[in-house]
């Protein structure tokens, strides 16, 4: 019997964007019937709130400090060790399709072990020109609605030609070409990131004017760091409480057009008889703020809303099992999983665990604690910041010197900053503990483990090149 892997990756999902674990706003059947066959993650956390490093963790199993891709302006060290290279070399075909953006080369793609591909960029382009179809960006000067963050409205693409739809396409072939072979397919959804442009019908799917908005709390900036406060006050200066509706309703309307996709891929997968050989994960690269605070998209940030994100794992042996898992993982977590689903040896260089204990219900817990971490470009003024979280605690280090404590059972949108009560003092010491040794077990030579003003000497955040000199790149082999 074949393994196949199936992982479907959207970007910029919230956690709640999804109709089993939102509001009822959103509609999406086919991944909430994935989700009560099998297992829905409440608990899943990407190890970054922006793209690059989040994607780069998920495609090496590594935390951002191992990796080095720690911001969306680094590139992915050719040293480092990827899916692409690990399943291609035990025999699978693989197939990329949609957005890559984890800091690899476009062009070297099957350098990257990814056989098969079809990506944004330049491939999608000249598709779009072989179709008579307009590639300026944003798809022209005709869309209305548009505020001074993203481009809203509806796409002059036809349904059948924007990029979501051509993907899925283009992993549909792949499935037929493939069906009697072991396969990697990996369809990445650029929805519902930016633009904010969903097709046709998708586009007036859903009313601004039902959309309800987060709650608002007077001290939500009240002891956030500079960079953030800074960040979302300039925000909250351009975009209307009327501008986000309209983008959750135009968001709501990417994602179910996602949902569409998924649909027809696990329709064609049970024609072939293949469903049952099919391992079928749902993932987002991180989350948005989606009226948090007031604004839209994302920072450099250690929030839940940009940090938890979506995960369904459709197993064929726990499907119809319909559980919800509590558990704490990250998608670090994602790539050994699905190794040892596949029966190849996990590399100690490998950081994140398999989490198919919990798929089959063995165990309850995988791990204590979960970390992420960002560093902004020089450029972008933003936080450098770093987080560890428990089952109940929340604890963010900022590159001010500012700390961040949060109780997440009483306060889940961390409205309320409790570092400065000496009550909760034993508990920020402890968290920040955690934080020190995490960054030593794992960051590999990034920082010398032996300077003793480690943790209070902020060009750890800032310019790591001050710190040690060169990032050092290596593999670890047992």
């Amino acid at each position: 019997m074949n393994k196949n892997i199936v992982i479907i990756q959207t970007d910029a999902q919230p956690y709640s964007w999804l109709g089993i674990t939102g509001d009822g706003q959103i509609e999406t059947p086919n991944l909430d019937l994935l989700a009560e066959e099998g297992i829905l993650f409440t608990e899943s956390h990407s190890c970054s709130g922006v793209c690059v490093p989040s994607r780069a963790a998920l495609m090496t199993g590594r935390y951002s400090i191992a990796h080095g891709v720690t911001n969306n302006f680094i590139d992915l060290p050719e040293a480092e060790l990827q899916m692409g290279q690990i399943f291609s070399a035990a025999g699978y075909k693989t197939g990329y399709f949609g957005k890559t953006h984890f800091g690899w080369d476009d062009q070297n793609m099957p350098a990257g072990g990814w056989q098969e591909h079809f990506l944004w960029g330049e491939e999608y382009n000249n598709y779009l020109r072989a179709n008579g179809i307009s590639t300026v960006y944003p798809e022209g000067n005709e869309i209305k609605k548009q505020t001074k963050y993203w481009p809203f409205g509806q796409s002059n693409i036809p349904i059948a030609h924007y990029f979501e739809n051509v993907i899925a396409d283009k992993a549909l072939d792949f499935i037929r070409h493939h069906k009697n072979e072991q396969f990697l397919l990996y369809l990445s959804n650029i929805a519902p990131h930016a633009p904010i442009t969903p097709p046709g019908h998708y586009a007036t799917m859903y009313n601004p004017d039902d959309i309800e908005l987060l709650p608002r709390h007077e001290q939500e900036l009240k002891d956030k760091s500079s960079g953030f406060t800074r960040w979302i006050s300039q925000l909250q200066k351009y975009i209307t409480s009327d501008d986000l509706r309209v983008f959750i309703a135009l968001g709501y309307g990417l994602v179910s057009m996602v949902d569409a996709n998924v649909g027809r891929l696990i329709k064609l997968l049970k024609a072939e008889n293949i469903y049952d050989d099919t391992i079928v994960i749902f993932t987002s690269d991180h989350g948005d703020f989606a009226s948090q605070y007031g604004v839209l998209g994302k920072s450099w940030s250690m929030s839940d809303a940009l940090i938890r994100v979506p995960l369904i794992v459709s197993h064929p042996q726990y499907r119809h099992t319909g559980r919800k898992v509590d558990a704490l993982v990250e998608n670090i977590d994602v790539l050994p999983t699905i190794m040892e689903y596949a029966g190849i040896p996990i590399p100690g260089i490998i950081q994140g665990k398999p989490f198919s204990r919990l798929i089959s219900g063995e165990v309850g817990e995988l791990k204590d604690y979960i970390f992420a971490y960002d560093q902004g470009n020089e450029l972008s003024r933003h936080d450098h910041s770093v987080m560890v979280k428990n089952s109940k605690w929340k604890l963010v280090y900022n590159s001010d010197d500012s700390m961040e404590l949060y109780n997440l059972k009483a306060d889940p949108l961390e409205n309320i900053n409790l570092i400065k009560d000496k009550r909760f003092k034993a508990i920020a010491a402890e968290l920040e503990r955690k934080v020190l040794h995490w960054f030593l077990e794992y960051s590999e030579g990034a920082y010398r483990k032996e300077a003793v003003d480690y943790w209070v000497d902020e060009c750890c955040f800032y310019d790591e090149a001050k710190f040690n000199g060169t990032r050092q790149h290596k593999i670890i082999t047992d």
